[in-house]
């Protein structure tokens, strides 16, 4: 069965993320289907991936954005965090031709 298109942008976005500063504002849904050329299914299932990985925070209004904290701890308030089973992220899955990952 081959990968959902969806998972494969989450995976090249999630490693632009380790490399950005906490708090730093996303593509919006629009600026990701132009930049994937996929439809907006895609680019939300993307988000909403990167969401339940806990690695993106989104605001109405506002768009996705890098979670704010310290990298490799815990960047969600304990109010706002979800209930998981890991203790931290996951490590970046994404091929290393889609990921300058240092």
């Amino acid at each position: 069965m081959t990968e959902h298109r969806y998972r494969t942008i989450a995976d090249q976005l999630e490693c632009e993320i380790d490399r950005l500063a906490p708090g730093t504002k996303l593509d919006s849904e629009h600026e990701l289907m132009k930049r994937f050329g996929v439809g907006r299914a895609a680019a939300r299932g993307a988000v909403q991936e990167l969401e339940r990985r806990l690695r993106v925070r989104r605001v109405q209004g506002a768009g996705p954005s890098a979670p704010p904290g310290p990298p490799g701890g815990s960047r969600w308030p304990a109010s706002s965090r979800r209930p998981s089973p890991l203790s931290s992220p996951p490590p970046c899955t994404a091929s290393t031709s889609t990921c300058a990952h240092p």
